[in-house]
């Protein structure tokens, strides 16, 4: 003998209800899909249709030695952009003294101290 699975089928303003009940914390899907026997599943799709809440675009997961990993290059990143910057000051400092060089002596400073 077979038992006959009745289909229950919920009108939009009830599943609007229960998914504004989940929204403000009054109820959990779980409470909800237990209480009227539904699946997890639909409860789900109840709060994705009628949900104001908009999913996330993506979601990262990650375990803490790669966060940690993420963290510890992003300060060495960090360094290295400081490190180059103090480097381009400094060929900055040194070209513009040679141009001083050059209008002061009225010389070219490195075709006479730089010979190829």
């Amino acid at each position: 003998m077979s038992t006959k699975r009745t289909r229950k089928v919920f009108s939009e303003s009830f599943k609007k209800q229960k998914v504004e009940l989940i929204e403000s914390g009054k109820l959990t899907t779980g409470s909800v899909a237990t209480q009227f026997d539904v699946s997890y599943t639909a409860v789900y799709q109840w709060v994705k249709k009628y949900g104001k809440a908009t999913p996330p675009d993506r979601i990262v997961i990650e375990s803490d030695s790669d966060y940690l990993k993420v963290l510890e290059l992003q300060k060495d990143k960090s360094n290295l952009e400081r490190i180059v910057g103090k480097q381009q000051i400094k060929i900055d400092y040194y070209e513009t003294l040679i141009e001083m060089i050059k209008e002061h002596y009225k010389e070219d400073m490195e075709k006479k101290f730089l010979k190829k």
